[in-house]
């Protein structure tokens, strides 16, 4: 079921990701309108969204990438406005004023005599508010096209009337709100390179599109799963603009986006399940199985170097919601089947990510087994005793992928006995190790210890 939820979350996100252009390839500014952004400048009213059109009592307008150009049939001025300030054409040349201020010669500054009372009129039905992009963000988006995917995102922000500016918002990349539809940047980056605007703007891009078409996340797992998916877009422009190799000499921002995409690359981009940013964030829609953060840091060690154990052991935990916490157990880990919980001993507190993953990857294996027997108990000593030889297999694997046949060197007490359990691995002795073990003869002869 939850790769089933998968699936057709993604493929919804993939769906949404078509429609119009960030800059329409037909329009164009013509007559009025053109001789004011002649006047106000490129790097303010930016390009066109649209051609220029009329409404229902005459006057017209056209958005464009910085605002609205507009011209008013009662007193036949144009006029040029970003949200906040207005640039006029009028009797006076070009002038500038608030949004909240008029100038004497505009229509609607008329000084009446006050009304006689009587019945107040209906309210005027208020504006729609047009969408404002900070120009630098603009030519962003524009850059953002040059891909096939930064083309469809691109396609999405102008298909929802979405704003996008800079602002100061702590220590996020970025945010999004969806009244009104505006995606912010931290004021921190406004002077990255365009096609790490570009990467910053994806994420919001899609998270707002997701929550404007399907809602809110409604569980922890959706949340999960959009993160996914945004993570996901945004790693494959990346991919498309620089290749695996990622960026050289980038800046934080520009490393991180060399990050995705590298996990992309290799196909684990479920470490972002193991993120404890978005775990936390997610949490306040519905708590999540609880994973300490070091433990998922660890999970997340398992994963590098391409490693497909390392990968099969996130993908495992993430479809079974299994907890992984620190404890204090006999030996190195446990796994409670009763309480889908992994625990790993608090005595391991403080120690490398590869020991823990190593330590990760052995109980990860009994949380498959025990899903693959459909929740059986184990039924015989040799089925428990089986059950452990593989598990030590697993990790003895991991431990030489990651430091070769000679083991770690200069091991601490626990990094010696990964080595030892390696060796007996690598020797055909694994079985004799595990047999001559008297905790797994307790445990495996002596009755199942949860």
């Amino acid at each position: 079921m939850r790769r089933l939820i998968a699936g057709i979350a993604l493929a919804i996100a993939l769906t949404a990701l078509c429609g119009g252009s960030l800059h329409a390839a037909n329009c164009e500014f013509r007559l009025g309108f053109k001789t004011l952004r002649d006047l106000i400048g490129h790097g303010i009213v930016g390009e066109c969204l649209e051609n220029e059109y009329y409404n229902a009592i005459g006057d017209s307008n056209q958005r464009t990438t910085g605002g609205l150009m507009a011209w008013r049939k009662a007193d036949n001025w144009t006029a040029f406005t970003d949200g906040y300030r207005t640039w006029i054409n009028g009797p006076n040349g070009l002038v500038q004023r608030l949004n909240t201020e008029r100038f004497p010669w505009e229509a609607d500054h008329i000084h009446t005599p006050p009304p006689t009372p009587g019945p107040a009129p209906p309210p005027a039905p208020t504006a729609a508010l047009r969408p404002t992009v900070d120009p630098t963000l603009a030519h962003a988006y524009h850059v953002m096209r040059n891909t096939p995917t930064g083309n469809k995102i691109a396609d999405k922000f102008v298909q929802l009337g979405m704003s996008a500016v800079f602002g100061h918002i702590g220590d996020y990349q970025s945010q999004y709100e969806t009244s009104p539809r505006r995606i912010t940047i931290s004021e921190a980056h406004r002077y990255e390179s365009n096609e790490a605007l570009a990467f910053a703007l994806i994420w919001p891009t899609i998270a707002l599109m997701l929550e404007v078409e399907d809602g809110p996340a409604q569980s922890w797992e959706e949340c999960m799963l959009r993160e996914g998916v945004r993570e996901g877009f945004a790693a494959q422009y990346w991919l498309e603009v620089f290749g695996a190799d990622g960026k050289r000499n980038p800046t934080l921002l520009e490393q991180s986006a060399n990050n995705a995409a590298a996990w992309l690359n290799v196909g684990n981009i479920k470490h972002v399940w193991m993120d404890s940013y978005w775990r936390d964030e997610c949490n306040d829609v519905e708590l999540g199985p609880y994973i300490d953060p070091d433990l998922a840091r660890a999970y997340v060690t398992a994963m590098q170097g391409q490693s497909e154990l390392g990968q099969a052991a996130v993908d495992v935990v993430v479809d079974a919601g299994t907890e992984v916490v620190f404890g204090r157990i006999n030996g190195w880990g446990a796994y409670s089947p009763s309480r889908n919980r992994i625990t790993i001993s608090e005595s391991l507190r403080g120690y490398s990510g590869q020991v823990l993953a190593a330590v990760l990857i052995h109980e990860t294996y009994h949380v498959e087994s025990h899903r693959f027997r459909g929740g059986r108990p184990q039924a015989t000593a040799a089925e428990c005793l089986q059950e452990e030889v593989d598990a030590f297999r697993l990790q003895a694997s991991w431990w030489y992928d990651r430091y070769g046949r000679y083991g770690k060197r200069s091991p601490n007490s626990v990094e010696r006995s990964m080595n030892n359990v390696m060796w007996a691995w690598f020797n055909d002795n694994l079985r004799e190790w595990v047999l001559l073990s008297e905790s797994y003869q307790y445990q495996c002869l002596g009755g199942v210890v949860e």
